[in-house]
C-alpha cells in the first residue's frame, strides 16, 4: 500500500503537473513527421512512383538510426540526428524530478514509510510510466498525421527501405515478430532501459554528468553494433528483420530487460546506504 500510494503521487506530481513536457515532445514527432511526409512527396515527384505511406514507414523515419558503421573513405559518417533527438528529449525530461522530489518532499516521504526501498522503487515506477507515456504519444501522434494526411495504419514500410537503405536492407515481404517487436517495442525497452540507467548513476554522481554519460552511450552505439550496447540495437535498421547483418530482436529485449533489473537491483543497493544529507549539501 506505501507503494502503490508513493507512485500515485509520482504520478500526480512528476507526470500530471509537468504535463508541459509533452508540447515539446509532440512539437517534435509532428516535426519529424512533416519532413518524412515532404521527402516521400518530393521522392515520388521525382521517381514518378506512387506510393501510399503508412504509419510504419513513419515510425522508421523516426527509429531507423543509421547502417553499421564501417570507416571508408568512400562511404561518409552519417550522424543519426532525428534517432538522437529523439531520446535525449526523453531522457532529458526525466532527469529532475526524482532528485528534486528528494531534496524537498522526499525526506518526509522516506521518514513516513520508513523504507528508503520504497521510495527508490516508485521513482524507477515513474521513470517507467512517463517513458511509456512518451512514446505511446509518440506513436499516437504518428498515427494522427498519417491518417490526416491520406495514409494508412497498416501496412508494411516499403517507402522507407526505398528511399534510406535499399542497397544494403531487405524489404519487409510481411510483418514478423522481430519486426513488429523491433518497431514498436524495442525504441520504448531502450528509452527505459537508458533511464533506469540514468537514475541509478545519478545516485553515485551529479545527475547531469549521468545524462551527459547516457547521451553518451547512444552516441557510441551510432560508431557500433552490438547486442550489449543499449541504443545500437533500437535502430530499426539493424533489426534482424531487415538487416542480415542485423541483431534479433528476442536477444535485444533480453538484454535491456536484464540491464533494467540489475540498475534497479543495484539502486536500492547504494540508495539505503545514501547520505542524503551529505548529497543535499
Amino acid at each position: 500500500m506505501k507503494f502503490i500510494k508513493c507512485v500515485k503521487y509520482d504520478i500526480k506530481q512528476g507526470i500530471i503537473q509537468r504535463w508541459f513536457h509533452i508540447l515539446p515532445w509532440l512539437g517534435i514527432v509532428i516535426l519529424f513527421c512533416f519532413d518524412f511526409h515532404k521527402q516521400a512527396e518530393m521522392f515520388m515527384e521525382e521517381t514518378g512512383y506512387e506510393i501510399q505511406l503508412h504509419m510504419a514507414d513513419y515510425l522508421c523515419y523516426i527509429f531507423a538510426g543509421m547502417r553499421r558503421y564501417t570507416p571508408s573513405r568512400d562511404i561518409p559518417f552519417e550522424f543519426p540526428v532525428i534517432w538522437v533527438l529523439i531520446f535525449a528529449y526523453a531522457l532529458g525530461v526525466i532527469l529532475k524530478y526524482p532528485y528534486e522530489n528528494l531534496y524537498t518532499h522526499g525526506i518526509q516521504i522516506i521518514a513516513r514509510v520508513r523504507r528508503r526501498s520504497v521510495w527508490w522503487f516508485s521513482k524507477c515506477m515513474y521513470v517507467i510510466l512517463k517513458l511509456f507515456v512518451l512514446f505511446m504519444i509518440l506513436y499516437g501522434g504518428t498515427a494522427l498525421y498519417c491518417l490526416a494526411f491520406g495514409g494508412q495504419l497498416l501496412g508494411l514500410p516499403d517507402y522507407m527501405m526505398m528511399l534510406e537503405a535499399s542497397d544494403y536492407i531487405e524489404p519487409l515481404a510481411e510483418w514478423s515478430v522481430g519486426a513488429v517487436i523491433g518497431l514498436f517495442i524495442l525504441p520504448v525497452c531502450t528509452a527505459i532501459c537508458c533511464g533506469l540507467i540514468q537514475i541509478f548513476i545519478g545516485l553515485i554522481i551529479r545527475p547531469i554528468f549521468a545524462y551527459i554519460s547516457m547521451m553518451a552511450v547512444l552516441i557510441a552505439s551510432a560508431y557500433m553494433q552490438s547486442v550489449f550496447l543499449p541504443g545500437s540495437t533500437a535502430m530499426f535498421i539493424r533489426n534482424a528483420a531487415v538487416n542480415s547483418d542485423g541483431v534479433l530482436s528476442d536477444n535485444t529485449l533480453v538484454v535491456l530487460i536484464v540491464y533494467s533489473f540489475m540498475a534497479v537491483c543495484a539502486g536500492v543497493i547504494i540508495f539505503k546506504r545514501w547520505d542524503i544529507l551529505k548529497k543535499e549539501e
